[in-house]
């Protein structure tokens, strides 16, 4: 904080705020789920012309489907308070066992066969993973992650900042060796999944 000033510690926060949301994160979010869950459900067809611009129903139902996504994260982030109850008793249990076995399919179920490395990773695969990676976003968002994770321990009636330090540091070391297990797995799993892909990028990070 002294280094960069007040100034410069609220702009900061301000980028990584908005970095780990609207900026970035949530757009991603939403184009990611639509990409993987929906857009192979919709018949491709021209639905409509703007101003000579043609309207397909791809589109079409994508505009759907973000204006609900936006509408539902809109309504949770009224109410943030329950925002820790709901994830944590119903959406992270889900979501961990739905990550954990992908993580054993990915180990022993291989998907197919090991993909070429691409001439961009050979040379610098440090400097591409972390431009063209979650890597990046991760350590801004950390920042801002931080701060709710004390907040959530606080909100529980801990208010000994000794404690507050000590489930922090418990919390964070935890969740850094998890992570570091499920980017091993999600690693893996995009080593042998070229094949089915037939050999092109995935779509938006996925």
């Amino acid at each position: 904080g002294r280094a960069l000033g007040r100034i410069g510690c609220i702009l900061f926060c301000l980028f990584c705020t908005l970095s780990a949301g609207p900026l970035y994160a949530i757009p991603r979010s939403v184009g990611t789920s639509f990409d993987i869950g929906i857009v192979n459900l919709i018949v491709q067809r021209d639905l409509f012309s703007i101003g000579g611009y043609t309207i397909t129903s791809v589109l079409f139902y994508r505009f759907v489907f973000s204006a609900c996504f936006f509408f539902i994260a809109t309504i949770i982030s009224l109410y943030p308070g329950k925002i820790l109850d709901i994830v944590g008793k119903y959406l992270g249990p889900i979501k961990i066992t739905i990550i954990f076995i992908l993580c054993i399919a990915a180990i022993f179920i291989p998907a197919g066969a090991s993909s070429v490395v691409s001439e961009s990773y050979k040379s610098q695969a440090f400097g591409d993973g972390l431009i063209g990676g979650y890597q990046t976003l991760d350590t801004l968002g950390a920042i801002i992650f931080g701060t709710i994770i004390i907040g959530a321990i606080r909100g529980k009636g801990i208010q000994d900042k000794s404690l507050v330090k000590r489930y922090t540091i418990i919390l964070s070391i935890s969740t850094g060796i998890l992570l570091s297990f499920i980017y091993v797995c999600l690693f893996k799993l995009g080593l042998h999944s070229s094949d089915i892909l037939g050999g092109k990028e995935g779509i938006n990070g996925a």
